[in-house]
């Protein structure tokens, strides 16, 4: 379980990595240069709370920036013309995959990391027992995310 949340937390990075998020891959911080970008749409698709962060330490975070950005692309229909940055986000998302079924395995992968949460909490209340049965298959469902996310490279 926690190879495959791994792998999926690096797929995550490696998305953001491809949309101009990150200079290079081992950054851990946002590109200046697209920062206010991103987070400009965070806050017109998210309606975050005033002054928020833009958090890539956490699956949530990413998540949360991939599903903006991805949601800005499909409704956007004009404003961004004379803008480098998003005319390339806004092609690179056009016809490369669906977007409605990207959105439905971020939804997914919410869902299994909300299991395997309770995974982690109950090994240190040493109380595994009660997901003893659903870990196996939750583990496999992980990973099986985790080839998801290598799909919409």
């Amino acid at each position: 379980m926690m190879i495959a949340y791994s792998m999926i937390e690096d797929r995550l990075k490696s998305f953001l990595y491809h949309i101009g998020a990150f200079d290079r891959i081992t950054d851990t911080k946002i590109c200046k240069k697209v920062h206010q970008y991103l987070k400009n749409i965070v806050i017109d698709y998210r309606k975050p709370k005033e002054n928020e962060k833009l958090n890539i330490s956490t699956i949530s975070g990413k998540i949360k920036i991939i599903r903006c950005t991805l949601n800005w692309a499909a409704t956007v229909n004009g404003g961004y013309d004379e803008d480098k940055y998003l005319i390339a986000l806004k092609s690179q998302y056009e016809g490369a995959f669906d977007i409605d079924e990207f959105l439905d395995v971020l939804d997914e992968i919410d869902k299994w990391r909300e299991y395997r949460n309770e995974v982690i909490h109950a090994l240190l209340n040493k109380n595994i027992e009660s997901l003893k049965e659903e870990l196996m298959i939750q583990t496999e469902y992980g990973m099986q995310l985790a080839r998801k996310l290598d799909s919409y490279r």
